[in-house]
C-alpha cells in the first residue's frame, strides 16, 4: 500500500488523545504521514510523540462556564448528556471546525481518524468526501447512552458547512474500534456498525525498578491508588487524596499513591507510613507487583488494570468514570464505591484482598484482552476503506 497522510483529531485530554497514539504509532511505522489536529493545551503532549500538530480553536471560557454551571446539582447522566449535546457536539466543535476544515484542505489527508467526542472532524471530512473512522474512549453503555446526544448539535454543524442533516446516519456508518473488551458491554444494544476489538500490546507492560521506595519488597501486598490526572485540576475532588490516605492508614500494605504532576502535596496533610507518594510511575512499571488496585475509573487506568488481572475498588469521580465503576463491578472483577468515606473505602480494599473471586474474575478479563486482536489486525481494517 502507498504511504498516505492520515489526519487524527481529538479533544484537550490526555484521556482523549492516548487511546489514539498506538494506531497513530502504527501508522507512523508503516512509512505514513500522521498529523494530530487538537487544541493547543496537547501541544507538548504531540510533540513528545513525534507527530506533527495542528492547532484548533478553543470555545470561549465564558461559553463553556455557562454550560458547567447549568448541569450543577443534576445527576450524572443528566451532566453527561448536556455536556455532550452543547459543549462536544456544540460550541466545542463550532469552534474547532474554521482550522479543521482548513487543515483537511491544505494537507489532503486521505483517511480522518477521531475520538469519540471530536465532531468537527467527522463534519468536516464529510464535506470533503473523505472516509472517517472512530475510536472510542468510552465503554459501549457510555457511547450509547450519551453520544446520539450530539446529533442534534452536529446537524446544525452540517448545515453551515453546506451538508444536509443526516439524523447520526455519519456516526453510525463510521467503523468503530474500540479498547474495551466485550465482557463490559453486558446486555447494551450496539448501533451502528459492529465494533472492532483491540487488545493491548505485550510491548506495553514492563518491569519494575526494584530501586524504587515503594518497590521494595517485605511481605505486605502493594496497593496502587491513583486517580489519574485530572483531578488535582479540581478543587472539590482533591479531597478524595486524604479519604484514600486515611482509608489506608495502619493496613497492613504497602501503599503507592500518585498524585499527578504539579500537585501542592501540603495538601495531604501527614502520610501514613505506609504510604509512598509520588507525582506519576508508569502503570507498566507498577502493575506486576500490584495486588490491588485503587483509582477513579477513567479508562485508561482502568483498562490498564483489568488488561493486568488486577481487581480494583472504582470510587468515580465524573465523566464516564461511574459507568465504568457500574461495569468493573457487575462482572466482579473490583467493587464500586460511589461518595467514599475512609471506612466504606477501608472496607472495600480489605474485601478485594481478602476474596480471591475478585482477582480471579479480572484475570479472566486480562485473558480475554490477551486473545482480542491487536493493533497491527485493527490498523489494517483502519486502512481498508482507502486501500488500493
Amino acid at each position: 500500500m502507498r504511504q498516505e497522510r492520515i489526519l487524527f483529531a481529538t479533544t484537550c485530554g490526555t484521556g482523549h488523545f492516548n487511546p489514539l497514539l498506538p494506531y497513530a504509532r502504527e501508522l507512523a511505522n508503516r512509512g505514513h504521514k500522521i498529523r494530530v489536529a487538537a487544541r493547543i493545551e496537547l501541544a507538548d503532549h504531540i510533540e513528545k510523540s513525534g507527530f506533527e500538530h495542528t492547532v484548533l480553536a478553543g470555545p470561549q471560557q465564558q461559553a463553556l462556564e455557562a454550560v458547567w454551571k447549568r448541569t450543577k446539582g443534576l445527576s450524572t447522566d443528566e451532566a453527561n448528556a448536556i455536556y455532550v449535546s452543547e459543549i462536544f457536539g456544540g460550541i466545542v466543535a463550532r469552534a474547532a471546525m474554521p482550522a479543521m476544515q482548513e487543515a483537511i484542505s491544505t494537507w489532503r489527508p486521505a483517511l480522518v481518524v477521531r475520538e469519540s467526542v471530536e465532531f468537527s472532524s467527522m463534519v468536516a471530512a464529510q464535506a470533503a468526501g473523505l472516509s472517517h473512522a472512530r475510536i472510542e474512549v468510552h465503554n459501549a453503555h457510555s457511547e450509547e447512552k450519551h453520544i446520539p446526544s450530539a446529533i442534534s448539535g452536529v446537524d446544525k454543524l452540517r448545515k453551515k458547512v453546506g451538508l444536509k442533516p443526516d439524523d447520526g446516519a455519519a456516526f453510525h456508518s463510521e467503523p468503530a474500534f474500540s479498547f474495551f473488551p466485550q465482557s463490559l458491554d453486558g446486555t447494551v444494544s450496539r448501533s451502528g456498525v459492529k465494533t472492532i476489538r483491540v487488545g493491548p500490546s505485550v510491548s506495553e507492560h514492563g518491569q519494575t525498578s526494584l530501586d524504587a521506595t515503594w518497590a521494595r519488597r517485605n511481605s505486605d501486598p502493594l496497593i496502587y491508588v491513583t486517580f489519574g490526572t485530572a483531578a488535582v485540576h479540581f478543587d472539590d475532588l482533591k479531597s478524595i487524596y486524604r479519604t484514600a490516605m486515611d482509608a489506608v492508614t495502619d493496613l497492613p500494605a504497602r501503599v503507592l499513591l500518585t498524585t499527578g504532576k504539579n500537585f501542592d502535596l501540603s495538601l495531604l496533610g501527614k502520610v501514613p507510613p505506609n504510604v509512598t507518594v509520588e507525582s506519576w510511575v508508569p502503570q507498566a512499571e507498577v502493575f506486576p507487583q500490584v495486588s490491588a488496585l485503587v483509582c477513579h475509573g477513567g479508562s485508561g487506568t482502568m483498562l490498564g488494570g483489568l488488561a493486568a488481572g488486577l481487581p480494583m475498588v472504582i470510587t468515580p469521580l465524573f465523566a464516564d468514570q461511574p459507568s465504568n465503576a457500574e461495569q468493573v463491578a457487575r462482572i466482579g472483577a473490583g467493587i464500586a464505591v460511589p461518595n467514599p468515606d475512609p471506612n466504606t473505602l477501608r472496607s472495600a480494599i480489605e474485601r478485594l484482598l481478602s476474596d480471591e473471586t475478585y482477582r480471579e474474575n479480572a484475570k479472566r478479563i486480562a485473558k480475554e484482552l490477551e486473545n482480542t486482536p491487536k493493533i497491527e489486525t485493527a490498523v489494517d481494517e483502519l486502512l481498508r476503506p482507502i486501500a488500493t
